[in-house]
């Protein structure tokens, strides 16, 4: 979108070499952060340290790949970013993970309901579960 901005055509190609450009930082930052808030939840004491910490760096792709910063300064901007507008930064994020935790099942469920498709093509995990499992 910065390059589209910026008035410069892209194509496909060209998106997906700008991509590559950020993957490593990205990956760093992520290689810090994920295991952290992973190890702070296995604690029900820290769990709320893990959820300030998890919303404090839901901007790390975005000052990453936007701003070209090394992995752990992205994980430092996006605590910066986040700490004036944490309010809306956590709204935002429910709101996406509530979206995508609902239009799941209601995708799924209309496929099923509009289509003659099977249910395993729609569900490649209900091929996995056993017979025993499955409603009939």
């Amino acid at each position: 979108m910065a390059e589209i901005d910026a008035g410069r055509e892209v194509s496909a190609l060209r998106a997906y070499r700008l991509s590559l450009d950020s993957i490593r930082p990205l990956a760093l930052a992520l290689a810090v952060a994920v295991p952290v808030v992973s190890v702070l939840t296995l604690s029900v004491f820290l769990i709320p340290i893990a959820f300030v910490l998890a919303v404090r760096w839901a901007l790390i792709a975005p000052c990453a790949e936007l701003e070209s910063t090394s992995g752990l300064r992205a994980l430092r901007r996006s605590g910066g970013l986040v700490r004036r507008e944490w309010f809306k930064v956590l709204s935002l994020v429910v709101v996406a993970a509530g979206l995508v935790l609902i239009s799941g099942p209601v995708l799924g469920g209309l496929l099923l309901l509009g289509t003659k498709a099977s249910r395993a093509s729609i569900s490649p995990s209900w091929s996995l579960r056993p017979p025993s499992f499955r409603p009939r």
